[in-house]
């Protein structure tokens, strides 16, 4: 398939894709604290919990689906690069690890402050898609 073949089969993720597709994160990850408040397991078996879980969901799907994670692959979106191809999942590891680490160093400030950025973009890139070259499409179902 040509480059302009791909780009009109896709097109950037929307918000409501993009929140559907950080989603399962989000609950996985809250609810795996709200799990270790309630245990009395030594600390470093509680962030191995969270930890584990954050890896589950966030890098798990990439290794099964390329540019996807398991909330990217329920939303029907995924990552691509600017040729509209998937991103390796060396890439994917890095972009995500790079996104919490914003979310995290900013106590959560930097949600709202990418969607903002978002919605003013018309591609529809974020900081993290600015910073690897990457965009988030919404992948519509193959027309014959």
């Amino acid at each position: 398939m040509r480059g302009d073949d791909m780009k009109n089969r896709y097109l950037p993720a929307q918000f409501n894709e993009r929140i559907e597709g950080f989603a399962p994160e989000i609950i996985g990850l809250g609810l795996a604290i709200l799990f270790i408040i309630f245990t009395l397991w030594p600390w470093w078996v509680n962030g191995l919990v969270v930890l584990g879980t954050w890896s589950l969901l966030t890098f798990g799907g990439c290794f099964l689906f390329p540019g996807q994670s398991f909330g990217k692959r329920a939303a029907k979106t995924r990552v691509v690069d600017h040729r509209y191809q998937p991103i390796s999942w060396r890439r994917m590891i890095l972009r995500e690890t790079l996104k919490w680490t914003f979310i995290v160093v900013s106590f959560g400030l930097y949600i709202p402050l990418a969607l903002a950025q978002f919605s003013q973009q018309l591609n529809r890139q974020t900081w993290h898609d600015k910073l690897f070259k990457t965009y988030v499409v919404f992948q519509y179902p193959k027309v014959n």
